[in-house]
């Protein structure tokens, strides 16, 4: 078997393999991804999260003080 991951985010063969039986029984995925494709996601999630602590911490100085 070639393992070619043509159909994945990898877009094709980058290095090849040659072996008999299913890629999992070597330790490769069997539908490989590029870790680049989850980007945009975790720059998302950070985003989120720091306009949340600003928004946090100006509503702890706007609060009125005894």
């Amino acid at each position: 078997m070639l393992y070619d991951p043509q159909e994945s985010s990898v877009g094709g063969t980058h290095a090849m393999f040659i072996f008999r039986g299913e890629p999992e029984e070597y330790n490769l995925p069997a539908h490989p991804e590029v870790p680049t494709v989850h980007l945009r996601s975790g720059w998302t999630s950070a985003a989120v999260g720091a306009a949340l602590m600003v928004v946090g911490t100006v509503l702890a100085f706007m609060t009125p003080s005894e």
